[in-house]
């Protein structure tokens, strides 16, 4: 093995196994589940919200010019960061949409339109890997 892999090897050996150690925290039998089972939600839904992405590109973007399409998502992109301001301002409740549901819709479209953002460079990435 190459010593500088193996080097690389060493170091996340090391971070992982120092976070393990500092990380360490007994059970608690009185933990809130319900909070942790919520914020489980957010997340998986998410990930629908990714998975849409990818899906989006592939069928309707895949074809744009990157620029535009670069330009395009980072301005989605500035407008979901409008919707933390809309929650922090109780906006969403004009809309009569609970803060749950905000947050779960939110995170969908965050986790979308990140995917989209990474998406030209995952492609241009495979293409000068595998000579495409």
């Amino acid at each position: 093995m190459d010593n500088g892999v193996s080097g690389l090897l060493t170091i996340l050996t090391i971070l992982v196994l120092s976070t393990e150690i500092i990380l360490f925290e007994p059970h608690v039998p009185n933990i809130a589940y319900k909070e942790v089972e919520s914020i489980g939600y957010i997340f998986s839904i998410g990930a629908v919200g990714a998975i849409l992405g990818a899906i989006l590109y592939q069928n309707k973007l895949k074809d744009e010019p990157s620029k535009d399409l670069l330009f395009w998502i980072q301005l989605f992109f500035d407008l979901e960061g409008m919707l933390d301001l809309i929650l922090v301002l109780r906006m969403n409740l004009k809309f009569w949409m609970s803060d749950y549901l905000f947050i779960v819709i939110g995170e969908a479209i965050y986790q979308m339109i990140g995917r989209l953002k990474w998406m030209p460079f995952f492609i241009g990435c495979n293409a000068l890997s595998f000579g495409y």
